[in-house]
């Protein structure tokens, strides 16, 4: 094996792993990544803040139609759902919460 062969190709972003979106998947990616030791990574997100859908649709009456205690990341559980099917702004503080916790902010590229 010769010397150029050897060495480790270099990382065209810098980063082990680059997140699109920061809605429920990229907030639970980057989550998962801290809790396995992984820091060096990027959340790319298109809005100017985080919470995907949950962000984007604020139209009266929005709500889960999943029972919100199985709509939760199962590494944050949240015993405060106020119901049974949460509100869209009840949502959107939970994982606004979530990427508070796990530093996700400092993460935006």
């Amino acid at each position: 094996m010769s010397s150029a062969e050897s060495k480790a190709a270099p990382s065209a972003t810098g980063f082990t792993a680059l997140i699109i979106g920061a809605g429920f998947a990229g907030i639970g990616m980057a989550a998962a990544l801290r809790r396995a030791g992984i820091e060096d990574f990027a959340i790319l997100k298109r809005a100017s803040s985080v919470g995907g859908v949950w962000r984007d649709n604020s139209y009266p009456g929005a709500a889960c139609d999943v029972p919100s205690h199985l709509y939760s990341f199962s590494f944050a559980p949240n015993p405060q759902w106020s119901r049974t099917f949460a509100g869209q702004q009840e949502i959107l503080d939970y994982l606004q919460g979530c990427a508070r916790t796990w530093t996700c902010y400092a993460m935006y590229a």
